[in-house]
C-alpha cells in the first residue's frame, strides 16, 4: 500500500496524511518513554522499598471498594491492553516496521514497571512522585496521537481501539492519582501534620489547586492562623529533628566542624541541587562570549549555512542570555521602523568590507561586557 511504505521509513512525515511515520512514532512515542520508565521506576521501587509503610494495606487496594483499589484496577487493565497490543502486533505483519515488535515489548514491560511503582507508592508514600506524573501526562497524549494515526489507516483499526483505551485508562489513573490519602495514613500523628500540599497529587501540586479552597475562604471571609493549615512531615521539627539527632549522636563532639559535617550528611541532597544550579548557571555564564564571537563571525563572513547557524544561535542566546526583560513589543516597533536596517546592495559595499554597523558591534561588546563581568551592570539594551 502507498502509505506501508512510507511508515517503513523513520523521516520524512506522510503529507498527504498530516502525520509521522509509524516507524518514527514507535521510536520517539513509545520506544523512548518505555526505556525512560524501565530506567528510573526500578530505582524509584528501591528507594521506596527502604521507606517505611505509611498508609495502611486493605481490601480498598485490591477489591475496587474504595477509591484506590479502583487505580489498581485500572493499571492492571492497562497492562492487559499492553498484552492484547503485544499479540496483534506480532501476529499481523500489515504496517510492520522493524520498531513494531521491539516498541510493544517494551511498551508491556514499562506497564508493569507503573503498576508495580503504582503499588509501591501507594503504601509507602503519601503522595504521587513526579516522575510518575509526568510519565502518565507525558504518554497519556501520546497514546491520543498513536490511536489518530492507527485510524487513519486501514487494517489499524483494533490498535487504534487499544491506544484510545489506554489512554482512557492513564486519563482515569492520573485523575485518581490526584486524589489524597490522608484519611488512609496509619499514623494518627502524621495524619495529623499531613497538610493539603503534603497529600496533593502531581497537578494539584504544581498548579497550586491545593490552594483554591484557602483563596475562596480569604474571598468569602478573613483568614485565621488555623485555616492555613499544615506544611506538611517533611517540615515538621519532630520529623526534622527525629533524621537528624541520629547523625549528631554519631559526630565526635571534640572534633572540629562536627556541626557542619552532620548539617552536611543529614542535608547533602539539598547542597547538591543548589551546586548543580549554581554551575548552570557559570557555565551559562562562561558560555556567552563564545556564542557572540560565533555571532560576529556569522554577521560578518555568512556562509552557505547561516542561516541553520543563526537559528542555532537565537536558540542558544535564548537559553544563555537573560531575557526575562525583553521587551518584544519594542523590539518590534523599532524592526517596523527599520531603525536596523540590512545593507542594501544598492550602496556601495566592497565584497571584502564587513557587512556590520557600528550600533551593532556596540551591542555585541555591551553583551560582552556583561558576561565578562556578571555582577556589574552594563547591557541595558534587552528593551532596545
Amino acid at each position: 500500500m502507498a502509505f506501508e511504505a512510507a511508515d517503513r521509513a523513520f523521516w520524512p512525515p506522510i503529507p498527504s496524511l498530516f502525520d509521522f511515520t509509524l516507524k518514527f512514532e514507535e521510536s520517539i512515542f513509545t520506544i523512548a518513554p518505555s526505556a525512560v520508565a524501565l530506567i528510573f521506576i526500578p530505582c524509584m521501587i528501591v528507594y521506596y522499598l527502604r521507606k517505611e509503610v505509611v498508609v495502611r494495606r486493605s481490601q480498598l487496594l485490591w477489591f475496587k471498594l474504595l477509591l484506590f483499589g479502583e487505580l489498581q484496577l485500572a493499571s492492571g487493565a492497562l497492562v492487559a491492553i499492553k498484552i492484547a497490543s503485544l499479540g496483534i502486533r506480532s501476529s499481523s505483519s500489515e504496517f510492520r516496521t522493524t520498531a513494531s515488535l521491539p516498541a510493544a515489548s517494551l511498551e508491556f514491560l514499562a506497564s508493569i514497571a507503573v503498576l508495580l511503582l503504582l503499588y509501591v507508592e501507594h503504601v509507602r508514600a503519601l503522595r504521587e512522585s513526579a516522575f510518575l506524573g509526568l510519565y502518565l501526562s507525558i504518554t497519556f497524549l501520546l497514546e491520543i496521537a498513536k490511536c489518530r494515526s492507527y485510524f487513519r489507516r486501514p487494517g489499524l483499526d483494533a490498535l487504534g481501539g487499544l491506544a484510545a483505551a489506554a489512554a482512557i485508562l492513564r486519563f482515569s489513573i492520573i485523575c485518581l492519582e490526584e486524589v489524597p490519602k490522608t484519611s488512609l495514613i496509619i499514623d494518627e500523628n502524621l495524619r495529623k501534620i499531613t497538610g493539603a500540599e503534603a497529600s496533593a497529587g502531581f497537578w494539584k501540586r504544581y498548579l497550586y489547586v491545593w490552594l483554591n479552597p484557602l483563596i475562596w475562604k480569604g474571598y468569602r471571609s478573613t483568614i485565621s492562623v488555623e485555616d492555613i493549615g499544615e506544611i506538611g512531615a517533611e517540615f515538621a521539627s519532630r520529623h526534622l529533628f527525629e533524621d537528624f539527632h541520629p547523625r549528631w549522636v554519631a559526630q565526635d563532639k571534640l572534633a572540629t566542624m562536627c556541626l557542619a559535617r552532620a548539617l552536611l550528611g543529614h542535608l547533602w541532597i539539598h547542597w547538591l541541587f543548589c551546586f548543580v544550579a549554581r554551575l548552570a548557571f557559570t557555565g551559562f555564564s562562561f558560555s556567552l562570549p563564545f556564542i557572540l564571537l560565533r555571532m560576529t563571525e556569522v554577521i560578518t563572513d555568512p556562509g552557505p549555512n547561516a542561516k541553520d547557524i543563526g537559528d542555532s544561535l537565537i536558540g542558544a542566546t535564548g537559553l544563555v542570555d537573560e531575557i526575562g526583560h525583553l521587551d518584544v513589543k519594542s523590539a518590534q516597533e523599532a524592526a517596523d521602523k527599520e531603525e536596523w536596517e540590512e545593507v542594501e546592495e544598492t550602496e556601495a559595499v566592497e565584497d571584502n568590507e564587513v557587512a556590520i554597523r557600528v550600533d551593532q558591534y556596540l551591542v555585541v561588546f555591551l553583551k560582552f561586557m556583561a558576561s565578562v563581568t556578571p555582577g556589574i551592570e552594563h547591557d541595558f539594551t534587552m528593551g532596545v
